[in-house]
């Protein structure tokens, strides 16, 4: 019987549901005279808010007279802000370039993104423009799987009638799917504040480009176009489309969508697909889940930029953009793919993809089409997938030790050491020697909360880094890790959070609400002021952002009314991305708190939060064991919200072993064995987080971190598949992870009992891979060894089992779990015996 509890929650970002263990806003209380060292922030404060009022004084200076937080002014281009005493000893940007506006990048971005409309693909290698014309002929492609083909409603011709004098109404012709005609009603529709629609159909052809073929890396450009059009209401539209044939099978139409109108025009919403529901055969409602459907459209997942899908016939269909919504209008009619807010200068981009061979089964549907989207999502991603091994500074360094801790973490908060450019080095070389001696390479080290000025939000602390980050920074290029910070659009957390909106509020920033509890990132001079400050710290050397709260919070699904916060936040780290020289190293960014498991998100981001408080506890065992259950429950709440979101994309939380704060009241448990399942349940993810003091690990302790930790860099090239195994670890159901590329064909596979009483599970090595038989690998008869990753935890070693072997796809293993136990297993082929017209090998699939 499993032992039902509570859910204890712990941390900056939560609370527990019971007892209120940290809540993230609770009214000051008087010093602890067992802790006076918390009062000494208040002679710091009081000059911090003298100087406060001094930099709004001189911000209003330039600004003009202070406005109330609702009606901000935006500060002009010609604005030259007070950067005095961040200029000291930052020798970082020229003075002009620290006084350029987050306004004026806005400009810069629309004119760039302008010029690209033929860039359909990101990491493109050729030009893909032909000469321009302007002949309103028909266009008409198709592959193996997909026929597209749009014209004009139209056009008026002269002279031998080959040249139009004038072509309107650009509409849809075909989009057959195998044969089967979706019935494409729309190109767009651009939906004003006023009510007018501007479609496609009534603009007007400016120009016409059509693209080459190409063969890029991970997939073919077989044909498209790029269309200039002429809109009503002075709305000028760059639409471009490409059919694309994935490296997989799969073959999807790609499009992008920029449109540039007057000022005075304001935009409710951007739809990007639009199809008759019949022809769609919808599940009925937006809300209905298609993975519990085979054989209609339905959502993919509950949260906001969820993809349509069809399971039975390997479709999906998506606006790619964390916040777009799909579903049905029109009293059910239409389906289609819409954005609210949709800027002008901004591209926007939307697909329709087809997989290959359509599964043999219900199953196997499954296996396929989420392969083929993560195969086409890595190709539009921000950055290709790989493991980032870094560690956090949070339980760890603090700004002052004892000041800002919470009610949970304070009496263990002596745990902790000053946040230092002394203490920082400390660590990257003890913590990157001991890896290195194990085969092992840290890739980053993250300065939590504290590392920035307690009286100026955003500017480094020059008590605890006089020099900046540079030199940090450089110290950490010198051992080739990345440097990286994390930062707060809502203005932080805890006490320290409170104390950075107040301040903002004194200098002007807009905050939410009434009264300046988180700050409001969609204010002009807020984020003016956060945008230059993240160019100062990247131009110092800063290349991964941890960026936690902003928009609706822990729990949302989606930006609600906070649409423009989460488009500044994306178009922060667009600019990020773009200021990085080719042969610098890449920025890194993940979104925590106020994100959601959309997998549009990826094309901005590296990681998303798991969802959840910092730690919590759940289930059975030790308090350790309880929250690695926790921990992975919050994994499962992701697939059941999300199911197409690539788990290996996702923070989870990290490795947490510390004295210090609240994993010293709540995590106070440090046996091996935990620690082994701790680190194996992170082999899965490529965000690879060490929250740790390194002073706990034990070299028993180092050397089992390096086992796992190598054994997931080995395997790299499979983590971007990792998916889910069993059931729900909340309700004590044997769970974990399966992994699995070819070619080299190779898999791992990870499976935990979080009951104290023992399981038997069974298996098939197809079904744990998620392997189907139109996928390389997969074909009937195909041979496997299995062995077993020892380590503490693991339990038996794989003598258990010496019929695993050499064992076949489809052979269905028994596995026994022990009480609390993890096994871990490497995969890989040992060969392929094919049937009848069947191809031996890896290479047996379909291209």
């Amino acid at each position: 019987m499993v032992e039902k509890r509570s859910t204890g929650w712990a941390g900056r970002r939560g609370e527990d549901s019971a007892k209120s263990i940290t809540p993230r806003r609770k009214p000051r209380e008087e010093p602890s005279q067992a802790h006076p060292s918390r009062s000494l922030y208040k002679p710091v404060f009081s000059i911090a808010s003298v100087y406060g009022t001094i930099v709004l004084l001189v911000w209003q200076l330039w600004t003009g007279s202070g406005k109330s937080h609702e009606t901000p002014e935006t500060p002009s281009s010609a604005s030259k802000p007070n950067y005095v005493e961040s200029q000291k000893k930052e020798g970082l940007l020229p003075v002009s370039d620290l006084q350029t506006s987050a306004q004026l990048a806005f400009a810069r971005s629309a004119t760039r993104t302008k010029a690209l409309m033929a860039e359909i693909m990101p990491r493109m290698s050729q030009s893909q423009a032909i000469e321009p014309y302007n002949y309103a002929d028909t266009f008409d492609t198709g592959g193996d799987y997909l026929h597209v083909s749009w014209g004009w409603t139209y056009q008026s011709l002269v002279g031998d009638q080959r040249t139009p004098s004038q072509a309107t109404g650009l509409v849809p012709r075909i989009f057959e799917e195998r044969g089967s005609n979706l019935g494409w009603q729309s190109f767009f529709e651009l939906l004003l504040t006023n009510g007018d629609k501007v479609l496609a159909k009534d603009c007007s052809l400016l120009r016409r480009t059509r693209l080459q073929r190409s063969q890029e890396d991970g997939f073919l450009l077989l044909a498209g176009e790029a269309i200039e059009l002429q809109c009503p209401l002075g709305i000028h539209v760059h639409w471009t489309a490409a059919l694309l044939r994935m490296a997989a099978g799969a073959e999807v139409l790609r499009v992008r969508f920029w449109y540039e109108s007057n000022p005075e025009l304001s935009v409710m919403s951007l739809t990007l697909w639009d199809f008759d529901s019949a022809l769609m055969a919808v599940c009925g409602s937006k809300q209905a889940q298609s993975f519990d459907h085979n054989d209609c459209f339905g959502a993919s997942g509950e949260v906001d930029g969820s993809p349509l899908i069809h399971i039975g016939r390997g479709i999906w269909v998506a606006l790619e953009h964390p916040r777009a919504v799909h579903g049905l209008r029109s009293n059910g009619t239409r389906v289609v793919a819409e954005l609210r807010d949709a800027s002008p200068g901004t591209p926007y981009f939307a697909s329709a993809g087809i997989t290959g061979p359509i599964g043999a089964t219900a199953e196997e549907s499954v296996f396929l089409l989420r392969r083929h989207f993560q195969a086409y999502l890595q190709q539009v991603r921000a950055s290709p997938p790989k493991p980032f091994l870094h560690f956090t500074t949070w339980y760890d360094l603090r700004r002052h030790p004892c000041v800002d801790s919470s009610p949970l973490g304070l009496p263990h908060c002596s745990a902790a050491k000053v946040l230092n450019e002394q203490h920082v080095l400390q660590r990257m070389e003890e913590i990157a020697e001991q890896l290195s001696q194990r085969g092992l390479t840290l890739k980053g080290a993250v300065l939590d909360d504290g590392w920035d000025d307690a009286g100026v939000p955003w500017h480094v602390n020059r008590d605890n880094f006089p020099e900046g980050l540079s030199s940090l920074a450089k110290a950490a290029s010198d051992k080739r890790m990345s440097l990286g910070v994390w930062m707060s659009p809502w203005g932080g957390f805890g006490e320290a959070g409170k104390r950075r909106v107040k301040i903002g509020a004194s200098m002007g920033f807009e905050y939410q609400g009434d009264s300046p509890n988180l700050l409001r990132f969609s204010g002009p001079r807020y984020f003016d002021w956060f945008y230059n400050a993240t160019l100062r710290l990247l131009h110092s050397g800063v290349s991964f952002f941890k960026f936690d709260g902003i928009g609706s919070g822990m729990k949302t699904s989606g930006s609600a009314e906070y649409s423009k916060d989460l488009d500044n936040l994306l178009f922060l780290i667009q600019e990020l991305r773009a200021q990085k020289k080719e042969k610098e190293v890449p920025v890194r960014v993940s979104a925590v708190t106020g994100s959601w498991p959309s997998p549009w998100w990826l094309c901005s981001v590296d990681s998303v939060w798991r969802g959840g408080p910092d730690l919590g506890r759940k289930g059975t065992g030790s308090i350790r064991q309880q929250w690695m259950t926790f921990r992975d429950s919050m994994v499962f709440e992701v697939l059941r919200k999300a199911r197409l979101f690539p788990l290996s994309s996702l923070s989870l939380g990290g490795l947490v072993w510390s004295r210090a704060e609240e994993p010293g009241a709540y995590l106070n448990s440090f046996d091996l064995e935990d620690f082994s399942q701790e680190v194996q349940g992170m082999v899965f993810t490529m965000y690879q987080e060490l929250q740790i003091q390194p002073s706990l690990l034990a070299p028993e302790s180092w050397d089992t971190l390096a086992l796992h930790f190598n054994l997931s860099h080995k395997h790299a090239a499979v983590l971007h598949d990792s998916h889910w195994l069993g059931g729900d670890p909340a309700r004590g159901e044997a769970y974990g992870y399966g992994a699995f590329d070819c070619p080299p064909c190779s898999g791992l596979l990870f499976w935990r009992n979080p009951s104290t009483e023992a399981q038997n599970i069974t298996f098939t090595l197809r079904a744990a891979l998620a392997l189907p038989q139109a996928w390389p690998g997969g074909a009937v008869g195909g041979r496997w060894q299995i062995k077993a990753v020892g380590g503490p935890g693991s339990g038996p070693a794989e003598s258990d089992h010496p019929s695993w072997e050499v064992v076949p796809l489809d052979h269905a293993l028994p596995l026994r779990l022990a009480a609390l136990q993890v096994r871990a297993f490497e995969v890989t082929q040992a060969e392929v015996r094919a049937g009848p017209g069947e191809t031996q090998g890896p290479a047996a699939r379909g291209q």
